[in-house]
């Protein structure tokens, strides 16, 4: 069984997006009375959330070797 939490859905309209001035957090607000919202924050190299730990490319020589071991 796969562990996938993305949803596909259709883009929907929302009410505002408010950005955290100090960091890159953010909330959206998905109705005008502000009781269906979600709060993420934008994944960076220096992202508090994960530690800094992005993701990066690896060439396929690279990919072979760490097979290999």
């Amino acid at each position: 069984m796969k562990d996938d939490k993305s949803v596909a859905t259709e883009w929907l309209a929302y009410d505002k997006l408010v950005i955290h001035p100090d960091s890159d957090a953010f909330v959206v607000f998905l109705d005008s009375s502000g009781t269906k919202l979600l709060r993420s924050w934008r994944h960076t190299d220096q992202c508090e959330q994960c530690g800094g730990n992005a993701t990066a490319e690896l060439s396929l020589a690279e990919l072979q070797k760490v097979i290999q071991l």
